[in-house]
């Protein structure tokens, strides 16, 4: 009976982060790391890796970007389903490619907001 009990709970808490109808928010996600090309050559595609910080009821969606002139602003969103529910504590670091065309400018700074206002910059050099 005991097992069964602990089985039961340990089905919920699963359910707990899953449950389609329990209330999600947007929210922008930790990121952890930004690894991106130092020189790129004109007219070609930018191909970097960010990690997302995850876990418990958060799971990434999507990146947004902003731009300007030499500058690219990047933004991880994603979904925390927390509101009332039980969440496991544990972090994930998910590495997710990002890709996009270069803003005028050199060099580029590739920035990757955090929700600490810490921004993760990488400059990029156009040759």
């Amino acid at each position: 009976m005991r097992r069964l009990t602990t089985i039961a709970g340990a089905v919920a808490l699963a359910l707990a982060c899953s449950d389609p109808g329990s209330p999600r928010r947007n929210i922008v996600l930790g990121v952890e790391d930004v690894v991106a090309p130092t020189e790129l050559a004109s007219n070609t595609e930018l191909v970097a890796t960010i990690t997302v910080i995850t876990g418990g009821c958060k799971k990434f969606d999507r990146f947004t970007t902003s731009r300007s002139e030499g500058r690219l602003t990047v933004e991880a969103w994603g979904t925390d389903a927390a509101a009332g529910q039980v969440c496991t504590r544990d972090l994930r670091f998910e590495p997710h490619e990002y890709r996009a065309t270069l803003p005028a400018g050199n060099p580029v700074i590739l920035a990757v907001r955090r929700p600490n206002g810490a921004d993760l910059v990488r400059q990029i050099q156009i040759r």
